[in-house]
């Protein structure tokens, strides 16, 4: 009897665990990602604002189209990801993308506004990652 006491308090406690973890671990994924936000949306050259606008929250699934510019300001749509952020909970998968289709030119350093891995360098400034192959982040 009294291994069957301790077997179930084992798999309580293991329950508990398993769900602090999961909300520890959606906790993680909400700050990373709104500070991933915080940085790559102003480090965006903004010419008529169509890429700083494309960065798109998403959970679920991502977002395939692009929109159209919904601001020069960076404040709006880092507002907008990170309420979608903060409303993601452990279920579903949280995406932040930008589908405009020049983001890949500009962030091969096409705008003098910005240096080439401005989006590696906004993960890195996030906490995101440490490095990027290829890439280093100037002091």
């Amino acid at each position: 009897m009294a291994v069957s006491t301790t077997l179930a308090g084992f798999a309580l406690r293991m329950n508990l665990r398993a769900k602090e973890v999961e909300r520890e671990a959606a906790e993680y994924t909400r700050r990373y990602a709104s500070n991933f936000a915080r940085e790559v949306v102003p480090a965006t050259p903004v010419d008529t604002g169509l890429a700083r606008s494309n960065w798109i929250a998403s959970v679920g699934s991502p977002i395939d189209s692009p929109r159209g510019v919904i601001s020069r300001n960076p404040a709006p749509i880092i507002s907008a990801a990170i309420s979608t952020f903060l409303a993601h909970r452990k279920d579903g998968v949280l995406y932040f993308q930008n589908v405009a289709g020049h983001i890949t030119e500009l962030n091969q350093g096409k705008s003098p506004q910005a240096a080439a891995g401005f989006i590696q360098a906004s993960l890195i400034r996030a906490g995101i990652i440490t490095e990027a192959r290829g890439f280093h982040l100037d002091p």
